[in-house]
């Protein structure tokens, strides 16, 4: 990025320019600048370039509109592609933005084809496991919550093709996608494995105290209130002041309480994240 910005033009009339404005407009994205990478992608488009290229770009520049959630202007993008390119044959990742595309308009049917139709192509590891979330994630917003997890499992597969130092966030945020879709479809033990794998293989993720809550709460959903209360006691010992340690410390009590007024702990009766007095229910199932 910075060798963009002390020579923006001699890297445009490069004769790699395609290649190296792609990898610039990465960089802008990924520190969250989607408008200066919107700009990139409009010089590029600016100069003569072959058809795999233009639509190249042009997704990429769709794709920034998604993440400023545009997507009306991510629309008009595609149509675009499609109108310049007219003739061509269609680059593979244009079906998985144009999916995205369609899930951001709602549009859930023709969202679901064109992820299908993209994982038909022959495609790499991230770019499998980003369509398998998103998909994913449609599946889970309809309630369908079998499917949701059998697409979040597909892309948690593609965790050991990756360098244990350097694992994309989406492949780390499938295993957590798949405890919630098992929690939501009442599959305790399954979504309480998938909450530990995350645990045990990212012990650094960003979310941890939220993840480390819902595996308590899927272990003591299943019967295991002991191992609930420990889960929740390590969570109160991190020390890390936001809404999870909050919930987890108030828990703590309750289900110490509780277990130590039944003669069994395996019977024991807590209170459940819907009983009035546990704040921030709402927030806690999301």
């Amino acid at each position: 990025m910075k060798l963009y910005l002390m020579s923006g033009e001699s890297i445009l009339n490069s004769q790699r320019a395609p290649e190296l404005i792609r990898f610039v407009g990465e960089s802008f994205r990924q520190l969250g600048f989607n408008k200066e990478a919107i700009e990139v992608y409009r010089k590029m488009l600016l100069k003569d370039m072959s058809p795999v290229d233009t639509q190249y770009v042009l997704l990429d520049m769709a794709e920034s509109y998604l993440e400023e959630e545009d997507a009306f202007r991510a629309r008009k993008t595609v149509d675009y592609l499609l109108a310049r390119v007219k003739g061509s044959p269609i680059v593979d990742e244009f079906y998985a933005i144009t999916a995205e595309i369609y899930m951001a308009e709602k549009k859930i049917a023709l969202a679901r084809e064109h992820f299908e139709k993209a994982l038909k192509h022959d495609l790499a590891a991230e770019e499998i496991t980003r369509l398998r979330l998103g998909l994913g994630e449609l599946e889970f917003d309809q309630k369908n919550y079998s499917p949701a997890a059998i697409n979040f499992r597909y892309a948690c597969y593609f965790y050991k093709d990756f360098p244990n130092d350097s694992i994309p966030f989406r492949v780390q945020q499938a295993f957590v996608l798949l405890g919630d879709a098992e929690m939501a479809a009442n599959n305790l033990t399954q979504a309480e494995f998938a909450y530990a794998q995350a645990l045990s293989k990212f012990p650094e993720h960003p979310d941890k105290s939220r993840l480390t809550y819902l595996y308590g709460k899927a272990a003591r959903k299943n019967g295991k209130n002991k191992e609930a209360l420990t889960i929740r006691k390590d969570i109160a010992k991190q020390g890390d002041s936001d809404f999870w340690y909050e919930l987890a410390q108030k828990e703590v009590k309750n289900l110490e309480w509780r277990l130590q007024n039944v003669n069994s702990i395996n019977n024991a009766v807590v209170p459940s994240d819907e009983e009035p007095g546990n704040e921030g229910t709402n927030q806690a199932q999301q």
